[in-house]
């Protein structure tokens, strides 16, 4: 009886073995283009001259197809900004794919090699009703060029750390350093309310040599106030 229970169970661990093997997943391979940008992903563009990609090569199985891409060039020369280029692709298969290409547009003529990275304290926030928030640290990052860098939260902090909302609700600016240590908001972005949050830059946007100190003067739509943020390390 021992014997004759042992060896069911030896037939039957074959059998599981064999019908692992019969329900095997079918698969397949499906090939995507190599997409090359010419001088990178990000580029620079210096403001009211006339824009011209620097080129893209599509290579699929060995053969060119760059002719076969799908191109949505969305750049607009005469006006600072950040713009994209997407470059786009649906194989065989129909699975698409695509590379995209970051293009800013600045006054890179105009652009001070100062580097203002650094971390600093916000000293002062002021807005059109007289309310001030508490100081919080702020970050400033370069840029992807010369006099470009980044603000992490151009609200001072506020809400990047001050509530403790995250990143996620930081007004994320994107600024250019001009030569006589003005500053252009080129861009301001947050997840909250979108890239319209900040309606307008105010006079008064400039970098303090002497003592160095960064100050911005925005206005923002979702509370119909102006502000003039000071940043000193």
């Amino acid at each position: 009886m021992k014997r004759a229970i042992l060896f069911c169970c030896a037939v039957l661990a074959v059998c599981a073995s064999c019908e692992k093997v019969d329900h095997a997943v079918n698969q397949f391979v499906t090939v995507y283009p190599a997409i090359t940008l010419a001088e990178g992903s990000t580029v620079v563009h210096q403001v009211g001259t006339p824009w011209k990609d620097p080129g893209v090569k599509a290579v699929l199985e060995g053969n060119d197809i760059t002719h076969q891409l799908t191109i949505v060039d969305e750049v607009d020369p005469d006006v600072s900004g950040i713009y994209t280029v997407t470059y786009s692709f649906v194989n065989k298969d129909g699975f698409p794919s695509n590379s995209v290409r970051t293009v800013i547009v600045y006054d890179v003529a105009n652009a001070n090699p100062t580097d203002i990275s650094g971390t600093y304290n916000s000293s002062l926030v002021e807005d059109s009703d007289g309310w001030s928030p508490k100081t919080y640290p702020v970050k400033i990052t370069k840029g992807p060029g010369t006099g470009l860098f980044y603000i992490a939260d151009l609200f001072c902090g506020f809400w990047e750390t001050g509530r403790e909302y995250g990143p996620g609700y930081a007004f994320k600016a994107f600024i250019q350093l001009n030569l006589d240590n003005t500053i252009d908001i080129l861009s301001v972005t947050n997840d909250w309310e979108g890239t319209t949050a900040v309606s307008s830059q105010l006079d008064g946007c400039h970098y303090d040599p002497e003592t160095g100190n960064v100050v911005m003067h925005w206005a923002w739509t979702g509370w119909n106030d102006s502000f003039v943020c000071t940043y000193s390390k």
